[in-house]
């Protein structure tokens, strides 16, 4: 495995963690928080 594929599994639970952020942060809508996260990066 290459330092890189070692580097995103490692980020693997903070990335869901932060996934299970964002929904909770819209009620637990995960189709409004996709379209708060494209507005925030747009």
């Amino acid at each position: 495995m290459s330092a890189a594929a070692e580097t995103s599994w490692a980020g693997a639970g903070d990335l869901e963690a932060a996934a299970d952020r964002a929904i909770a942060a819209c009620g637990g809508d995960a189709r409004d928080a996709v379209k708060a996260l494209i507005v925030a990066n747009g």
